[in-house]
């Protein structure tokens, strides 16, 4: 699983599924060419993701890191 956006979480859908599959992972939230939308952090947690990846569309790295805290309860590395 692959979020691409965070408020609301928004899963990664059209062609990350298909590289996550690749990759050797199994996409939960979306299918491979498929459309997605808005989910619940419910859904997110069920899907048993131990730190989603967060690859919000045109974030900077630094946008990324700061907006993930509330998502992962992780700080910011160095901050």
């Amino acid at each position: 699983m692959d979020l691409e956006w965070l408020d609301p979480l928004w899963p990664a859908g059209h062609w990350a599924p298909e590289q996550i599959a690749c990759a050797g992972g199994r996409p939960v939230l979306a299918s491979p060419g498929g459309h997605t939308g808005p989910v619940e952090r419910d859904a997110v947690a069920a899907a048993g993701p131990e730190e989603p990846p967060a690859l919000p569309c045109g974030f900077s790295p630094e946008r990324t890191l700061r907006e993930r805290e509330p998502l992962t309860g992780q700080p910011r590395p160095g901050g």
